[in-house]
């Protein structure tokens, strides 16, 4: 894909650690680029690079949330603009990625 002229942009949803890596590739030739989240994974060093390259290549990067588009998230972004929970005053949420063996953060 990065060497077909004919794609301006390229949508990376390759596993989390692999992203700044692609991105960099993408835009190294000439192309945007724009991944799933995380951006970097776990890497300062990834993170100053991926900045760096696109600083040097005055591309732009984009990182997705792409959970937005799950089933559950999308029924219940139906149901609340359906007036489905009243008056909403107050909310918080936040979802939770397991991994076998638990990951530091």
């Amino acid at each position: 894909m990065v060497k077909d002229d004919s794609i301006e942009a390229v949508f990376l949803a390759t596993d989390a650690p692999s992203h700044a890596r692609h991105a960099m590739l993408c835009m190294n030739h000439g192309k945007h680029a724009a991944s799933a989240i995380p951006a970097v994974w776990g890497s300062l060093e990834d993170a100053e690079a991926l900045y760096e390259t696109v600083t040097r290549t005055g591309l732009a990067y984009m990182m997705f949330e792409t959970s937005v588009y799950q089933e559950d998230c999308y029924a219940m972004r139906q149901a609340y603009r359906a007036g489905a929970f009243g008056k909403l005053i107050y909310s918080e949420g936040q979802y939770y990625h397991y991994f076998p063996k638990p990951y530091p953060s």
